[in-house]
């Protein structure tokens, strides 16, 4: 037999299990680029937030680990200011938005494209409560904040506090009240800080917050 018979051969048996793998494979890579673009562009926007705040007056905890349940997620952002306490939901999407306070879902039309997602204010509301429990403090020190990219246009009425990234700033610097002294946040930073820290929401009122009006 040939050299050139012997790998007809063998490409001939092989080739009908193995010639699915390309598109899986070129999927999958496909998919992981993505998501790992996203998580950039994630972070590079809370990067360009945070880059319009006095660092030393608002102090950024990004991607703040959270225990939900049995679940883990993460709040986008924590600002800690002697303004109070900056809990900001970042959504990606973009395109014509829809939603309001009550609603548990919104969503977004861009390209032909319908995206259903979750109200970024209750998840912020979840994240309040247990915020509040943990950090002992009152809910009057606590501020809710959607920002969405600039890209994005409102179809509906929104709360005040859902912005686009353009007034971020302007938003968050119109807070001129002092509800945290300088030994509460020094308190406050170094649990942020701490590996110890653990924010659980498994607490017999937890979903209060997340079915009620924000």
């Amino acid at each position: 037999m040939q050299l050139t018979d012997f790998f007809t051969q063998i490409s001939q048996g092989v080739f009908p299990y193995v010639w699915w793998t390309a598109p899986v494979l070129l999927f999958s890579l496909y998919a992981k680029n993505r998501a790992a673009s996203e998580w950039f562009g994630r972070s590079k926007n809370k990067k360009n937030l945070s880059d319009r705040l006095d660092g030393q007056q608002y102090r950024a905890f990004p991607n703040l680990p959270l225990s939900i349940g049995n679940g883990s997620g993460a709040a986008d952002c924590v600002y800690v200011s002697k303004h109070g306490i900056f809990v900001v939901a970042m959504p990606k999407q973009g395109g014509f938005v829809s939603g309001s306070s009550r609603d548990s879902e919104w969503t977004a039309e861009s390209h032909n494209r319908h995206t259903v997602f979750a109200n970024p204010l209750k998840h912020n509301q979840l994240v309040i409560n247990a915020l509040s429990r943990q950090l002992e403090l009152p809910a009057h020190c606590f501020h809710s904040v959607a920002v969405f990219p600039d890209s994005c246009h409102f179809q509906t009425m929104m709360p005040d506090n859902v912005i686009e990234e353009a007034d971020f700033e302007s938003y968050i610097t119109q807070f001129d009240d002092e509800y945290l002294g300088a030994e509460t946040l020094a308190r406050i930073t170094a649990q942020l800080e701490s590996s110890e820290f653990d924010m659980v929401f498994n607490h017999p009122d937890q979903n209060d917050g997340y079915f009620h009006a924000v």
